[in-house]
């Protein structure tokens, strides 16, 4: 069972991080599209202006930059496909066919809600939560029985047998049965058997195995503590840097929008110089979107990894395991989910 609780885990988180992705995904072909508009319409002023100021270097300009993003535009999307395919498969849904052109758009918006966190009570939950530590206990209570069988198989042996015989002597069959049923001669007989093996080494040698399979469930035990602990302080960690990054990737996403605005506010005409100037603006517009929306990403999945590595991502989600033969759930260990909605609008 607990197996299966990570296993479950583990799969919600692979599906929360897919989703995510292709959100992601969705975001950059936008930023690349948008990029791309504005490519072409520098290449259209250009063009209609040919015969008055413009050079041939200037359409080099923009053609070279413009037909490198066309490239880099195919390749993105083609991502936006992969990751419905990695999705779709992660749903497993019988009614949904992956040989079908089903486009999946993500609905939730990325989070840029602030998470409270309390270090050591997400340490304290992941050691009351977290499926591993769970298991290797019950190793450890495993190794416990198998240690008290090895000791009682290396014990001396005593045996106390008491048999009783009802014998039928006749010299014909019918005789020897008359006297029998009728319990003519009866023996009877106590055995006391002891039996101490010399040296006894192979129910000894069961049990040191048996003590150092305990000794090795207790050590991994401990190892899978602190590894729990390092995990967990690190998606703390990552949770806090990815919001702590959010008003600064919005910050420079505005101000490379400035900058480009005020470029193409001040410029005379489009000489190689000023022109080389707003499209370096523009690309880096759309490079502080693109980082953006990374950031984003990873604030929405760490948040859920968080979770997962604290082992309460089936509350997180409000999914219960029950007993298929009774209403109560498998486990007391439940816990509630968050009030609050779990994500809120953000445009960036």
């Amino acid at each position: 069972m607990e197996q299966f609780r990570r296993d479950l885990q583990q799969t919600l988180l692979n599906v929360e991080r897919a989703y995510w992705q292709l959100k992601q995904a969705r975001a950059e072909v936008v930023v690349l599209a948008r990029l791309l508009a504005a490519f072409e319409l520098i290449d259209e002023i250009i063009e209609k202006r040919r015969e008055f100021d413009t050079y041939v270097i200037q359409r080099g300009q923009v053609q070279s930059r413009l037909r490198l993003r066309e490239a880099e535009f195919v390749g993105r999307r083609a991502r936006v496909f992969d990751q419905e395919d990695a999705l779709k498969a992660l749903m497993n849904d019988p009614e949904l066919n992956l040989a079908a052109d089903v486009e999946i758009v993500p609905t939730d918006e990325f989070t840029l809600d602030p998470l409270a966190i309390d270090r050591l009570g997400e340490v304290q939950a992941a050691l009351e939560n977290r499926p591993e530590l769970k298991e290797s206990r019950l190793r450890i209570e495993q190794t416990r029985v198998a240690l008290g069988a090895a000791k009682n198989q290396s014990l001396p042996k005593f045996d106390v047998a008491f048999r009783y015989f009802v014998d039928g002597l006749g010299g014909n069959w019918d005789r020897a049965f008359s006297q029998l049923s009728e319990n003519d001669f009866s023996e009877y007989y106590v055995l006391l058997e002891f039996e101490w093996p010399i040296g006894n080494r192979g129910p000894e040698a069961a049990v040191r195995r048996a003590r150092l399979q305990q000794s090795q469930a207790v050590a991994a035990h401990a190892a899978q503590i602190e590894r729990v602990i390092q995990e967990v302080h690190a998606a703390v960690r990552n949770v806090r840097v990815s919001f702590e990054q959010i008003p600064s990737a919005l910050r420079s996403a505005q101000a490379s929008l400035d900058q480009l605005e005020a470029t193409k506010a001040r410029q005379l005409s489009k000489d190689p110089a000023n022109l080389e100037v707003e499209l370096t603006a523009t690309e880096a517009l759309a490079t502080a979107r693109s980082s953006l929306a990374g950031i984003l990403f990873n604030y929405s999945v760490a948040t859920v990894t968080l979770e997962q590595l604290k082992g309460t991502l089936l509350g997180y989600y409000n999914i219960e395991l029950r007993d298929p033969d009774s209403a109560r759930p498998v486990s007391a260990d439940w816990v509630a989910p968050p009030t609050g909605p779990r994500t809120s609008a953000a445009r960036y």
